[in-house]
């Protein structure tokens, strides 16, 4: 019975809170049962009525209680949401959707080759891409981007339009044939600014060395050093 209560206690964290609810709730239906049993037993009176009631109410203004708490908690401390580093900026309003996820060619103490941008067309109509460029925000260099066409790198200028629902691929070459250095990649564009035009609008997303870390790791970011 303790080991029972015990699980009781550990479902009870937000992890799984209505298992916790159900399962508390079936043991103590349990321990009411076997109580009214031993006192008849013993020819003493069992549960009555009253009992029942009581219980009830309480139970009932517990709810109440919790209930208008976790309402009034909500409205006094709104939730914070944290974006996702793979979500679109909040302000994004289409017709096309870029993403913060990258897809690195390189890096992990390699030299770096290319870069790739992830994106789709969530509206409900074609849109023609204009073009898309990466911009360096610490020299202020500029990168035209191509664009995947069926599997192909492919200039931007070259290629239709987007058809609603497609998804979107933009890569960046950085020193091809051969691969740029790793310092010489961390120099120029450890932050930058995706830049897309299309029919309709400018999209600009800022990434910066959060963004990159992964792919560099003991390089940029937070990494233990050794003393001198």
């Amino acid at each position: 019975m303790g080991i029972l209560w015990g699980w009781v206690t550990q479902l009870s964290g937000f992890n799984n809170l209505p298992a916790a609810f159900t399962l508390g709730f079936a043991l103590l239906v349990w321990s009411t049962i076997q109580w009214h049993r031993k006192r008849t037993l013993r020819k003493m009176a069992g549960i009555q009525l009253w009992h029942v009631w009581i219980f009830s109410l309480i139970g009932l203004w517990l709810f109440v209680t919790l209930t208008l708490t976790t309402w009034a908690y909500t409205i006094i401390y709104p939730p914070t949401q944290i974006s996702s580093p793979f979500a679109p900026p909040r302000n994004d309003e289409g017709p096309l959707t870029f993403y913060y996820n990258l897809t690195l060619s390189g890096g992990f103490g390699h030299g770096v080759q290319t870069l790739m941008f992830h994106g789709h067309n969530t509206s409900q109509q074609e849109i023609r891409i204009i073009s898309a460029q990466l911009i360096s925000t610490i020299t202020g260099d500029a990168l035209d981007l191509k664009a995947m066409a069926e599997n192909v790198p492919t200039e931007v200028k070259n290629i239709n339009v987007v058809p609603s629902g497609a998804p979107i691929q933009l890569l960046a070459t950085f020193g091809a044939p051969e691969n740029q250095s790793q310092d010489a990649f961390l120099k120029k564009w450890s932050k930058f600014s995706l830049v897309v035009r299309d029919e309709k609008r400018e999209y600009r997303l800022s990434f910066n060395e959060g963004n990159i870390a992964p792919f560099f790791p003991g390089v940029i970011g937070p990494h233990i050093t050794a003393k001198n």
